[in-house]
């Protein structure tokens, strides 16, 4: 008889974090009005069902006051090691569908890695005050 496993409880554990790119675009005039930023956030999630690996990649745009000006990006991937990943593999048309909270979770910590990617990456720079603000994590859709 195999292993049961309870659906609401996940083991996984953290297994990379990648900065997949990270760009600075100079404002030019508009650099000594930069005390309010304007964020497009985007959460997109890849599963490595080989790997027994979920992605949440997250990408930042930020934006000028004016939300027309784009002033930066970076783009992040955190790697999640799921042992038992195929449990959420649905049989009817074989994509993973995971509860809600699990989703939350690696969300939260996804956005909160990305914070601090972007913290570093733009320290000492004209972003270095755009601090991504605490998100919740349950505005993020997500459709298996």
């Amino acid at each position: 008889m195999g292993k049961q496993t309870n659906k609401n409880q996940i083991p996984f554990q953290i297994n990379n974090i990648e900065i997949l790119d990270s760009n600075l675009r100079f404002p030019g005039n508009l650099v000594n009005e930069l005390e309010t930023f304007h964020y497009n956030i985007q959460l997109q999630h890849r599963v490595d069902e080989v790997n027994k690996l979920l992605f949440v990649d997250t990408a930042v745009n930020i934006l000028h006051k004016n939300k027309k000006t784009e002033l930066g990006s970076i783009k992040v991937s955190c790697v999640y090691y799921i042992e038992n990943l195929a449990e959420f593999k649905s049989t009817a048309n074989k994509q993973f569908d995971f509860p809600n909270d699990f989703i939350n979770a690696v969300n939260s910590i996804s956005l909160s890695t990305t914070r601090g990617a972007m913290f570093s990456q733009m320290k000492g720079t004209f972003l270095h005050n755009a601090i991504l603000p605490i998100l919740d994590p349950k505005g993020f859709r997500h459709t298996p």
